[in-house]
């Protein structure tokens, strides 16, 4: 449900105040989840052009466990 969210405020959402007040609202649920999306949540980070929490996300998915590591690769990937 998400992710069809995130779909659509990047494609069919024209108020760029009204996106940005979604991808946040999608970015705080990503968070508050037990095992975030981290993949769906730096692509919101990105869209709201907030390149440090982007960072810090990728930041702690490569010092986290050794499982981690490609998610934060194909996370990179995809952001750009």
């Amino acid at each position: 449900m998400m992710s069809h969210c995130l779909q659509l405020a990047r494609t069919v959402v024209v108020s760029r105040s009204f996106r940005h007040r979604v991808l946040n609202v999608l970015v705080q649920l990503y968070q508050a989840q037990p095992e975030p999306d981290y993949l769906s949540m730096c692509q919101c980070l990105f869209f709201l052009n907030n390149h440090q929490q982007v960072a810090a996300v990728l930041a702690k998915l490569l010092r986290g466990e050794p499982v981690t590591m490609p998610c934060a690769c194909e996370s990179a990937c995809f952001i750009v």
